[in-house]
């Protein structure tokens, strides 16, 4: 059986990147369009077809939490499928 992993995708508030900052080093190494909102939408908006192509499996996380996330991943990799 072959698992292949797709991004997940979750949206904050515009501006709210603090813990972000704090986990890479305060944003030194961070592109410098990579803060603006338009910039990311549209890269958002250019991959979004290519990892559904690549993706076995995609799960809305836009409204859930994280422990029902890890549920639906758990039980969909405890499910075959076809294909």
């Amino acid at each position: 059986m072959r698992t292949r992993l797709a991004r997940a995708q979750a949206e904050a508030e515009p501006g709210d990147n603090r813990r972000d900052d704090q986990k890479n080093g305060g944003g030194k190494n961070r592109r410098p369009e990579a803060v603006d909102p338009a910039w990311l939408a549209a890269r958002a908006a250019e991959r979004e077809p290519l990892y559904r192509e690549v993706a076995d499996q995609v799960i809305d996380v836009d409204a859930a939490v994280p422990r029902l996330v890890a549920a639906e991943i758990l039980a969909r990799l405890a499910t075959p499928s076809a294909g």
